[in-house]
């Protein structure tokens, strides 16, 4: 940031220089007080935003009353929705069909109260705003194969960001 010298860790830190404090955020959303009464606002990044990204989004707005907002945008957009993403989330009951591939400017990061990237392989986005947590999920996409081990590949990243998303929940 401009303001400082200090790195932030992809894993857990805030910015140094933000007191980052959710539980009690949290707790005044419950209560319908203070700056963020109505809940945590939450991105979801990876570089294409057709697969991983998309997915914690559907996740996390699944999470009924956790976030007020959720969106998911990647550095570099493929312009489309994985179908595989979409048919392993339709198994949950979470409808992807409609969404679209965005970029991080498009979505205004600085927005944001969370940001979870969640690249593995790839050189994750990095962008200003909120506290930022890492999850380091393999990309299901773009490994061929027959149709039922990519809806394998893409059930087990599904699986475990799902994992993730009610842990953090949990610990709010």
């Amino acid at each position: 940031c401009n303001n400082c010298t200090k790195p932030i860790s992809y894993v857990t830190d805030a910015h140094p220089g933000i007191s980052w404090r959710p539980k009690a955020a949290l707790a005044r959303a419950r209560r319908g007080t203070g700056a963020n009464a109505r809940g945590m606002k939450v991105l979801c990044l990876c570089v294409a935003n057709s697969a991983r990204s998309q997915m914690a989004q559907g996740l996390f707005e699944a999470q009924s009353g956790f976030c007020t907002q959720v969106e998911s945008a990647g550095s570099k957009p493929s312009g489309k929705v994985n179908p595989y993403a979409v048919k392993v989330m339709a198994e949950k009951g979470i409808d992807l069909s409609s969404n679209t591939s965005k970029s991080i400017e498009q979505v205004g990061a600085e927005n944001f109260d969370l940001i979870v990237t969640l690249c593995a392989e790839e050189v994750c986005p990095h962008v200003p705003g909120g506290k930022k947590i890492h999850w380091p999920i393999p990309d299901p996409a773009g490994h061929g194969g027959s149709e039922e081990e990519q809806m394998e590949r893409f059930r087990t990243a599904r699986d475990e960001i799902e994992r993730r998303i009610k842990d953090f929940v949990a610990s709010q």
